[in-house]
């Protein structure tokens, strides 16, 4: 499966985000091709390499002929709706546009169809939008990850006068996404920028296991300490094989405890699940006699394997310890014999037998129900078990 991940760690923008992609290996003819198939005046797309503290990124100018027009959310969704845009472009792009208009009619509270404002409204938003999207399918991009997200301070000048840094827009789309404050007095995330991740995004935190195919960075025109870029990394995701859940086991030192509590014990413990169960005599201080309680059980029984113990021993502490369990296969037949049926277990190695073992349960039921001596039950059964693997059946 290949992946996108973006390191935003001087903040994020629609520009910067698709200058990363053109800059990993997004065609920019592809792109200006897929911008004809959208009716509207003629917009000059120019990419240049600039230098950010040493860190050469691609960097996005965007203009057109396109003045003072004011564009609503029904607009421009009927904008890219008539457009000759692929389906799945238009699709997504709206989504991200959506998230976008969703905020501003949020704080501005107005209906979502009278929402206007030159953010949404300028076609370099609408070209960013689309390009971030065109190019995802370009590089077959089938997952996006990116970094949690940096945030600005102080106040930042608008067309409608002085608002908070981050725009209140900003932070209604960046509900649920991790976030952290720089002390910078700059726009660092831009509300364009924050649509596109919060869409797109399948996850935000640490880069994902990847084998890295290609790396992109797109340029931001802010003068910081740092290189004002947004970075992508491209390439397959590790997918971690399935393992089995970890085994614990669990040890207590127990005295003056009779043995029936211990019967009972083994039996609440192997209902609830926990894998096996044994006792060792131990010498415990002042050569006290004891009793070494010691459990085997998947993690995911852990705590409520300690709690039985808690409740039926008066022990009042215990020792865990994940341990590791190597098992060889393991096969389980049901097996006829002049008793009556059992079931026994085989254990397989490299496609041989090693083991024939009868299962102690039914051996136990047909001894008391044909009232015959268990050790007979167990061999006929196991004899019986044999002869059947012997002859293939």
């Amino acid at each position: 499966m290949k992946i996108a991940y973006f390191d935003c760690f001087s903040g994020i923008s629609g520009d910067m985000t698709l200058a990363s992609l053109i800059d990993a290996g997004c065609s920019l003819s592809y792109l200006k091709k897929i911008f004809k198939n959208i009716f509207l005046p003629k917009v000059d797309i120019k990419v240049e390499t600039v230098n950010s503290h040493n860190l050469a990124a691609q960097n996005i100018k965007i203009s057109t002929k396109e003045k003072g027009i004011i564009r609503t959310w029904s607009n421009i969704k009927g904008l890219l709706e008539d457009s000759e845009l692929p389906e799945e472009i238009v699709i997504k792009s709206l989504q991200i546009l959506y998230c976008l208009a969703e905020a501003e009619s949020k704080i501005h509270q107005v209906p979502l169809e009278q929402v206007h404002f030159h953010e949404i409204g300028a076609v370099d938003t609408i070209i960013d939008i689309v390009g971030v999207v065109a190019a995802i399918e370009y590089l077959k991009i089938e997952e996006v990850y990116a970094s949690p997200i940096p945030m600005g301070t102080g106040m930042i000048k608008t067309e409608h006068g002085l608002i908070p840094n981050p725009a209140p827009a900003v932070v209604e789309i960046l509900k649920d996404v991790p976030v952290y404050s720089t002390g910078i007095s700059e726009e660092l995330v831009t509300p364009t920028g924050a649509a596109i991740l919060k869409t797109l995004t399948k996850k935000f935190g640490e880069l994902p296991p990847m084998e890295i195919q290609s790396l992109g960075y797109g340029a931001g025109t802010l003068s910081l300490e740092f290189p004002d870029v947004v970075r992508v990394f491209i390439g397959k995701k590790i997918i971690k094989k399935k393992t089995k859940p970890d085994i614990v086991k669990i040890e207590t030192n127990i005295d003056d405890t009779s043995p029936e509590v211990f019967s009972h014990l083994f039996e609440v413990l192997l209902d609830i699940g926990t894998l096996d169960v044994w006792t060792t005599p131990i010498y415990m201080k002042k050569n006290r006699l004891g009793t070494l309680l010691s459990v085997l059980t998947n993690s995911h029984l852990a705590n409520k394997t300690i709690d039985v113990i808690f409740r039926e021993t008066n022990t009042l502490g215990v020792r865990t310890t994940v341990v590791e369990r190597k098992e060889i296969k393991r096969e389980e037949r049901e097996i006829e014999t002049k008793y009556g049926k059992a079931k026994v277990k085989i254990g397989i190695i490299n496609n041989e037998i090693v083991t024939v073992s009868p299962e102690y349960e039914d051996c136990k039921k047909l001894a008391v129900l044909k009232k015959v001596p268990f050790k007979l039950i167990y061999e006929e059964v196991r004899r019986e078990a044999i002869k059947e693997i012997n002859t293939g059946k």
